[in-house]
């Protein structure tokens, strides 16, 4: 699986990388985040926009992953903050 800093570039946002990082948020809490804390990380109307639609999105894909996983596997974000699936 592609590491945070990763896919805040496929979705535009690779000018964050360096405040995400800082603030120690990766694919963890990356849904968890609300307006506001996007907003204190200084990210711009638009870049809040794209960051909670590819969020929700990443969510959806993940939720859909976790309904096809065998009991045996699931889904682990790792301290370096990549999503991977390991055996259980």
């Amino acid at each position: 699986m592609k590491s945070f800093a990763q896919w805040l570039h496929e979705i535009g946002l690779e000018s964050y990388t360096d405040a995400f990082a800082e603030n120690e948020v990766d694919f963890s809490v990356a849904g968890l985040l609300t307006e506001q804390d996007l907003r204190d990380l200084g990210l711009s109307l638009g870049a809040r926009r794209k960051f909670l639609f590819a969020a929700a999105a990443l969510a959806e894909a993940a939720k859909g992953e976790l309904g096809t996983t065998p009991p045996s596997e699931a889904l682990v974000v790792g301290a370096d903050g990549i999503l991977t699936s390991c055996a259980g």
